[in-house]
């Protein structure tokens, strides 16, 4: 016996040679050939394969993880050599031996076999590593109860990362492995989605600490888990992916939904909104910078899900409502009168100021020592409006309003007194304010972007300043702009002004016109939206106002200190009509005012016919002619 392990021995150690096997290798295999010979020798037991499983078994608590694979292939290689005499370029024995592949179930072999066929080139420590760690992820679907190859669920991988990641400090070379198996499987005819194969990957074993011990309360399920991991798929790689996410974006989102698949398949949860939010907010201080796009990502695929591809793009923001922080008395009744407002049909501007006007009167309610709506006087009414600080009376008078038609609400309600909206004053003082227009040098600037206008920025910026400048277009009226408002035939711009609701057609002045024609043909994205002007990003939808006011800024440069906004280009091209001559009726149709009245307040711009009106002193009283 002692001579025919010596030649088992040395047909192992030619094998490892010859095929250039480094002196680490070589030298485990030499310890564990010696430890299994003196064993043999002991128990008089021929090292066959079988005996060497049982031998692998009593050895495995007595060495360390690496140590017992590098055994592992040793020890089945000199089985190989005593058996056959050499040892078989192959590898069937690689994990018949193996004791997860003895476990298996009939239709977990054929797998396995299967895959370890395809797999084997000739390397056979590599092919080795691939089928042991093919035999214990299949061992563990078939000890979690999988019938057959389309068990293999999403669902299942993510409870083997889970038990690889907790049981084993070094868990990649396994999951590496799995995870090519989960790939050849998925070809197969598409028989395992190819997202089960994506789980099984270190970066989403470091991360699991996010989705485990993590307590939420449950939420009706919207969605079983299984679905609702493959609405994600599609959501990342169909929606997000055709609309031109940038793809560090639609990383973020196929990150957040598959770590919130964990979780719900960890916790045991069904999916809801509500539940994959409370679990981000558990996390806040964990995931880091990343918190806030996960959020963004969560509710953006949530309005998909619920009101299909063609809903209208959103932008999700994180600050925090406003109504938090009212007073903890009022905040129902707020909320209550703000849903009222908005199926009424109230837009998003109007629904704003009623929430602000609603939470500072309140909040100005609970200063005067109110505890709740029944404590609000009149004279608590009288002091909101002389103490609540705005910049122009106009303002107040809007907030006033808002907050009449609360306390209206509120009495119908049976909340407060009847008849409290009567000590709100309906009349406040008139304002007269100073028209600001562009200076010369700021024309220039704006002349000089519009002649060097090249990157699709740069276009953008220059024809919505153009419009502003030279047809005397609000904000709201160019970003809501649409391409069918456009008639390049007859040279006009029909614009139903957001403002006064009213339709205005306006002869498309040159300036204007160029400028936008050279921003549709060189920097307007391509996409099917109707309006003019997009954002400079997928999924490239229409702008707001906000857009306008940023253009005229990055057109000034260092000139916009001291500029008023977007709506001083309205002033500037109704001053420049007042200075050349037109009549206050013709103006007032340029800006699509229904009366004349709006356009008496440029009247003192006009230095020129302004001198003619000059009054002699003596009419001002206190002395003669001087």
């Amino acid at each position: 016996m002692e001579e025919r392990l010596e030649r088992a021995r040395r047909e192992v150690m030619r094998f490892l040679e010859e095929g250039g096997y480094s002196e680490s290798v070589r030298c485990a295999h030499r310890r564990c050939i010696l430890s299994l010979s003196e064993a043999a020798l002991e128990t008089g037991g021929e090292p066959t394969t079988g005996n060497v499983a049982t031998w692998l078994e009593t050895m495995r608590e007595r060495l360390s993880e690496n140590t017992y694979k590098a055994w592992r292939i040793a020890a089945y290689r000199f089985a190989d050599a005593w058996e056959n005499g050499v040892v078989t370029i192959g590898v069937g024995y690689a994990h018949e031996g193996s004791p997860y592949y003895a476990r298996l179930s009939e239709w977990a072999r054929l797998l396995a076999d299967g895959y370890i066929g395809d797999a084997a080139d000739g390397k056979l420590e590599i092919s080795h590593v691939e089928a042991s760690a093919c035999a214990r992820f299949l061992l563990f679907a078939c000890e979690s109860g999988a019938r057959g190859a389309n068990d293999l669920v999403p669902v299942l991988v993510v409870r083997f990362v889970a038990r690889v990641s907790e049981g084993s400090s070094n868990p990649q070379s396994l999951l590496f492995q799995v995870k090519h198996f989960l790939r050849w499987l998925s070809r197969q005819g598409g028989r395992v989605p190819t997202v089960a194969a994506e789980l099984s990957s270190v970066r989403y074993a470091r991360r699991l600490p996010l989705c485990l011990g993590v307590e939420v309360p449950g939420s009706p399920t919207a969605v079983g888990t299984s679905d609702f991991i493959l609405l994600a798929e599609e959501y990342v790689g169909v929606h997000l992916v055709s609309k031109g996410y940038a793809e560090t974006q639609v990383g973020c989102a196929r990150m957040a939904l598959r770590l919130a698949f964990c979780f719900l398949v960890l916790s045991g949860h069904g999916y809801s909104v509500d539940t994959v939010l409370a679990w981000l907010a558990a996390n806040e201080g964990t995931i880091g910078t990343q918190w806030k796009s996960y959020r963004r990502a969560v509710r953006a695929f949530e309005r998909w899900r619920t009101e299909g591809a063609d809903a209208p793009h959103v932008v999700f923001r994180d600050a925090a409502d406003l109504v938090e922080s009212a007073p903890e008395w009022s905040r129902g009744a707020i909320r209550r009168y703000l849903e009222l407002r908005s199926r009424e049909g109230a837009a998003e501007s109007t629904l704003a100021m009623c929430k602000s006007a609603c939470v500072r009167f309140c909040a100005h309610s609970s200063s005067k020592g109110a505890s709740g709506f029944a404590d609000i006087t009149p004279q608590v009414v009288t002091s909101y409006a002389l103490e609540d600080p705005h910049d122009t009376p106009a303002a107040l008078a809007a907030y006033v309003h808002k907050v009449r038609g609360f306390l209206d609400w509120l009495a119908d309600e049976g909340l407060s007194g009847p008849g409290l909206s009567l000590a709100a004053p309906r009349c406040l003082a008139p304002s007269t304010r100073v028209v600001h227009v562009l200076s010369p040098e700021q024309l220039r600037r704006v002349g000089e972007a519009r002649r060097s206008a090249s990157t699709p920025r740069e276009l953008r910026d220059a024809a919505m300043v153009s419009l502003g400048l030279f047809m005397g277009l609000r904000a709201s009226d160019v970003s809501g702009l649409r391409l069918s408002d456009v008639s390049w035939r007859d040279s006009t711009l029909t614009v139903t002004q957001r403002k006064t609701l009213s339709a205005v057609t306006l002869p498309l002045v040159p300036e204007a016109g160029n400028s936008l024609a050279a921003y549709l043909t060189g920097g307007r994205p391509s996409s099917a939206s109707p309006c003019v002007f997009l954002s400079l990003h997928a999924p490239y939808e229409g702008v707001g106002r906000k857009a306008c006011a940023n253009a005229l800024a990055r057109v000034l440069g260092d000139l916009a200190e001291g500029c008023h906004g977007f709506h001083e280009l309205r002033r500037t091209f109704a001053t420049g009509m007042l200075r050349g001559g037109s009549g206050i009726g013709q103006i007032a149709d340029a800006l699509g005012h229904a009366s004349e009245g709006s356009v008496r307040a440029y009247l003192s711009l006009d230095e020129r016919r302004m001198r003619d009106c000059a009054l002699p002193l003596s009419m001002l009283g206190g002395g003669g002619v001087r």
